[in-house]
């Protein structure tokens, strides 16, 4: 008898366990994040439009899982839209101080700017509201962390002689790097699941950026040690 009621029992639990959508596969979402900074280098013009090229939008795909009665944990992948090929032009420059390295009696006149990276991120989250049969319907706090690579590519760069001269050197390219950001951050949202699950949330992340040789050239983009983010990502819960 006490082992038909253990199986009853069983039976009982796998069946609410699994009639609950407790898997979330993200397939599309995009974020915005403000880690970014130009306005150090260009000065009074082009720093909004360069700003936003900047690899400050990105794409998230990923897989949340639901456990216990109001937490869930997750792993993300972004891809960060980079910049492509940015044009600094003698117009541009001539507003701010950004050159790649600074040679005697020569100014910077041209280059093009190039970005890419991606982020792997991890995420715990607590929602104040129980599962139900659906999933996730509640508000949320969350927390993450996430690892960030970085590579930028600087080409066909000019200088100039003295102004007025209009001798122009031969176009120089330098060589392309990486580094990596390592982010702490925190967020509150929202999560709805249906047919499909939806979640809005605001974040901020603390970013610490590993060191990397900036004596070859000197880049356009500063990394912000705070930052905000925006993200919406739409999923298929099962």
């Amino acid at each position: 008898m006490k082992k038909n009621l253990i199986f009853i029992l069983f039976s009982i639990t796998a069946l609410v366990t699994f009639g609950q959508k407790r898997n979330n596969i993200k397939l599309f979402g995009f974020g915005y994040d403000t880690w970014t900074s130009a306005e150090n280098y260009l000065g009074l013009y082009y720093t909004d439009e360069f700003v936003n090229s900047s690899s400050r939008f990105s794409y998230i795909l990923g897989y949340e899982r639901l456990i216990g009665s109001r937490l869930s944990v997750s792993g993300t992948y972004n891809y960060i839209f980079g910049s492509d090929q940015y044009e600094f032009n003698e117009e541009s420059s001539f507003h701010s101080d950004y050159t790649p390295e600074k040679i005697p009696n020569q100014l910077f006149y041209r280059g093009f700017y190039t970005t890419s990276g991606y982020t792997l991120g991890y995420e715990t989250k607590y929602f104040f509201n129980e599962f139900d049969e659906d999933g996730a319907n509640s508000l949320f706090i969350g927390f993450n962390y996430q690892h960030t690579k970085f590579k930028e590519e600087l080409s066909d760069v000019q200088y100039e002689e003295p102004i007025g001269s209009y001798n122009y050197t031969s176009p120089k390219d330098y060589s392309a790097r990486e580094y990596s950001i390592n982010r702490l951050g925190v967020k509150l949202g929202a999560t709805y699941t249906g047919a499909l699950s939806s979640e809005f949330a605001i974040g901020m992340y603390l970013n610490m950026p590993a060191g990397f040789d900036d004596s070859a050239w000197r880049t356009p983009v500063s990394v912000n040690p705070l930052s905000f983010n925006l993200t919406w990502v739409m999923g298929v819960p099962f």
